[in-house]
């Protein structure tokens, strides 16, 4: 007997990262439209699929950011991840992530990044839909 397992493609956004080079928080930082770079680039995902998760730092260091984060990432009705050794750098942040699949029942992630651009919903389908 064949035991049917999730067959889900979620969306694994990492935005547990210090943004050093970008020199400010990216997550935050206002577009034109008004809208912070991480409400843009998961609005980007969310339009393909509903089943997108984030991962944040759990110790995030700035708690007025991590506030801003949680009020967004609670209004998009995403999946928060914490990771509690982002400090170490992408791979725990990922790691902390992969483990979480399971629990969400996909059989599959597109990890992605919030990227320093924009991107559009169309760019995304063909990454997503399978």
């Amino acid at each position: 007997m064949v035991r049917a397992g999730p067959s889900k493609v979620g969306v694994l956004l990492l935005a547990a990262g210090s943004s050093k080079r970008f020199g400010s928080d990216k997550r935050l930082s206002k577009l034109a439209s008004g809208n912070s770079l991480l409400e843009y680039s998961l609005q980007a995902y969310l339009d393909v699929t509903p089943d997108c998760a984030v991962v944040i730092d759990s110790g995030d260091r700035q708690l007025e950011s991590n506030r801003q984060l949680e009020s967004i990432l609670c209004a998009k009705n995403v999946h928060v991840i914490r990771a509690a050794d982002a400090q170490y750098g992408m791979g725990h942040s990922l790691a902390a992530g992969i483990k979480q699949l399971q629990a969400l029942k996909w059989a599959a992630c597109l990890v992605v990044f919030i990227p320093i651009w924009p991107i559009r919903s169309s760019a995304c389908m063909p990454l997503i839909i399978v």
